[in-house]
């Protein structure tokens, strides 16, 4: 993640682990969004996308926000 966040002009991330869960992640949601803004530039975003989830359609999400 150090490596990705020095090619994308980044601060150092605070992620311990890259899972986004560990109690010693110190990130913001600036941090977050400028990751995000970054990937999608990058060859990489096409399966981001495709990875994540639909509202109320798929994966994790599947019953989340219906109606």
């Amino acid at each position: 993640m150090e490596r990705a966040a020095a090619r994308f002009g980044l601060p150092r991330t605070g992620a311990a682990d890259g899972s986004g869960l560990s109690l010693l992640d110190r990130t913001t949601a600036a941090s977050e969004v400028a990751w995000l803004m970054n990937v999608e530039r990058s060859a990489a975003f096409e399966a981001l996308h495709a990875a994540m989830p639909v509202a109320c359609v798929d994966g994790t999400l599947r019953h989340r926000f219906c109606g």
